[in-house]
């Protein structure tokens, strides 16, 4: 018989264990390696608690694996969940529950189902594509005629299925009656099938693009699901309401933002969900470039900015950090929201800001009267009109940091200036840092007087204003 480990030791190795797994999940969006070792770490953990018998209800190893749960919009779901004898053993350990669409949907051809077999890779599949294909095909890829009709039929029997179960209202009920069973759950995310979808060869949440065949799946993907996705949210917000369970956090993909119909937010469910406790406002990108999916993004983004007011609206009492960060190529989703350009947020702490065109006038406004704002974080973004003054509109953010009540950790990441010129700054309440890849060789020479600047130490020099305002101006113009 092997020696074994005194339990003392076996614990450390499982909390060590625990700290890998919660930093690979944290950052499993980062890259396809980072994705495959969360996997492998998340099976570590399983394996450890079947053959340890110290560590099989180790509340450090069950509150990490159990901490989020998937409610799916498919009959297998519901039945592994009704079918979890062991339901109230986990519960205590779920904080998180996200809400995703049915990867079956009937809008779909078979020539189109056919191709997307065909674009299925044969090495090097992330894991979500590989569960797929042992599940209901028995290891390996249909490619003779009759298989491929086979998988379509199947395809389409599950996935009228899984649109009646939405329609009809028992899935309603179902996580209605379910999630009051999870304590303390009050994490809840409306997540889409984007990235998240078996027959996806190419993401695996990470974002990263093999080939063109593989982001022609992504496109094919994204259109034939927006029925799934649509119904997802009117379902999800009714099932909450009707628990009556407490509500931290809500994010939503910015997917479901794009697709949305004004029909969801203008519910009775919605009116009545109660996110009075929600202190942070979080729009999520899936991993996935934004701009591939639409051939017309200013509808795009016009459908998301209207759909994210109505998200918007919910937080404005108590928000504390606003998250929003969409992957995108250009940015088009506008900031502010119509209704909100005069909104103040007292409470305010964070800012994030990803991907979207910016109102330079009405930031300012916001930070003037966000007292206890002390991060302020923008990535890819650039300024908008027909408010925007021009080059006065960078003097005017600087001169809000400069002047801000409390110091501020800034961080902004590759915010564009023109079509060619891109400018970084990092800045730790007080202290700036800077990466700047310009032609413009005035901007080597203040540097040190920017950071001096910002930091309230220094004045507004001659050399600032040719980089930062006259140029941009002659920019404007031409």
């Amino acid at each position: 018989m092997a020696p074994t480990l005194p339990t003392n030791v076996q614990y450390a190795i499982a909390q060590h264990l625990v700290a890998d797994f919660r930093d690979l999940n944290s950052r499993r969006s980062e890259s396809r390696e980072t994705a495959r070792e969360f996997e492998v770490a998340l099976s570590t953990l399983l394996s450890l608690r079947l053959t340890c018998k110290h560590l099989s209800d180790a509340e450090i190893i069950k509150s990490a694996i159990f901490e989020e749960i998937v409610f799916q919009s498919t009959k297998d779901s519901v039945r592994r969940v009704h079918n979890t004898r062991q339901l109230a053993l986990i519960a205590p350990f779920v904080h998180k529950v996200t809400f995703l669409p049915s990867p079956f949907f009937v809008e779909i051809s078979l020539l189109d189902f056919r191709k997307l077999l065909e674009r299925l890779h044969h090495y090097k599949l992330p894991q979500h594509c590989k569960r797929h294909i042992r599940m209901f095909w028995g290891g390996s890829v249909p490619t003779t005629d009759d298989g491929v009709q086979k998988a379509y039929t199947e395809h389409q029997r599950r996935g009228m299925r899984d649109a009646n179960l939405l329609r009809s209202g028992e899935l309603s009920c179902f996580w209605a009656i379910t999630l009051p069973q999870f304590p303390r759950a009050a994490h809840f995310h409306l997540s889409s099938l984007m990235g998240r979808h078996p027959l996806h060869p190419c993401y695996d949440g990470c974002g990263k693009s093999c080939c063109t065949d593989c982001e022609d799946s992504a496109l094919l993907l994204r259109n034939k699901s927006l029925l799934a996705d649509d119904w997802l949210p009117m379902v999800a917000v009714q099932s909450l309401v009707s628990s009556g369970v407490l509500i931290q956090t809500f994010p939503v993909d910015s997917e479901l933002a794009h697709t949305l119909g004004i029909c969801v937010w203008n519910s009775l469910s919605w009116s009545n969900l109660n996110l009075s406790q929600a202190q942070r406002f979080e729009l999520t990108s899936p991993g996935f470039s934004d701009s591939l999916l639409s051939p017309e993004p200013a509808i795009r983004s016009s459908l998301a900015s209207r759909s994210l007011l109505y998200i918007f609206l919910k937080f404005l009492d108590n928000i504390e950090e606003v998250s929003i960060n969409v992957r995108v190529d250009l940015p088009t989703l506008t900031l502010p929201f119509n209704r909100i350009y005069h909104s103040s947020f007292p409470r305010l702490v964070s800012m994030q800001i990803g991907g979207c065109l910016i109102s330079l006038p009405w930031l300012v406004s916001l930070m003037a009267e966000s007292p206890k704002l002390r991060t302020l974080h923008l990535r890819y973004c650039s300024p908008m009109g027909p408010k925007q003054p021009g080059g006065l509109g960078w003097k005017m953010l600087f001169d809000a940091i400069r002047y801000h009540p409390k110091p501020l950790r800034v961080n902004l990441d590759e915010i564009c200036l023109d079509d060619w010129d891109w400018f970084s700054i990092d800045m730790d309440y007080g202290g700036a840092t800077f990466d700047h890849d310009s032609k413009k060789l005035s901007w080597n020479w203040c540097k040190t007087e920017f950071a001096l600047y910002l930091a309230n130490r220094g004045p507004w020099t001659d050399t600032m204003e040719l980089h930062w305002v006259t140029d941009w101006n002659n920019h404007q113009q031409n």
